[in-house]
């Protein structure tokens, strides 16, 4: 289920903000959006959603997993688009 759904956003978000709360004065949130068959795939939806969680809980910035060259350019518009960039 972890592999096909991820991590919950609301989890992600609740993480951030503890994080936070505990004093960590940068936070930078990790988020793999490269796509490699039966390791990694992530659903426009998907990200939207695990990016708006770490901003509301707080995260100063993303941190983009792993390998820059298996990113999809589509997927960096995204990640632009949804943090404001």
């Amino acid at each position: 289920d972890l592999k096909e759904k991820g991590i919950p956003p609301h989890v992600l978000g609740s993480e951030v903000k503890l994080a936070v709360k505990s004093g960590i004065r940068s936070l930078l949130a990790g988020i793999a959006i490269v796509e490699l068959n039966g390791v990694n795939h992530v659903t426009s939806e998907q990200l939207m959603k695990e990016i708006d969680a770490y901003r509301t809980g707080g995260a100063d910035g993303l941190v983009l997993s792993w390998d820059l060259w298996r990113i999809p350019e589509k997927r960096l518009g995204e990640v632009a688009l949804a943090w404001g960039v």
